[in-house]
């Protein structure tokens, strides 16, 4: 995690979505990730981009995974709501 010094917002992070999953049958294995965060209203940090360029150790043999997500048109949404409890 890297966190901006002055806003104290998170910047960056790496890791990795989900653990792999591995059984006697099958395999389920994850890219290793990126997100980069950046100011989007001047006061909200929103992810940008998540990339990965990660090789998945199959059994079959090794597999290259690339990736790159790319956030955009980010538009503030509002929404009322009202909390009765029951008694």
């Amino acid at each position: 995690l890297w966190i901006d010094k002055k806003a104290y917002n998170v910047v960056r992070m790496e890791g990795q979505a989900v653990p792999q999953l591995v059984t006697t049958k099958s395999e389920n294995l994850f890219p290793r990730f990126t997100t980069i965060r950046k100011p989007i209203d001047g006061k909200n940090w929103f992810p940008i981009y998540t990339y990965a360029d990660d090789t998945l150790p199959f059994r079959s043999g090794a597999q290259r995974i690339r990736l790159r997500i790319a956030y955009s048109n980010y538009k503030r949404f509002g929404a009322e709501s009202v909390f009765r409890p029951e008694q």
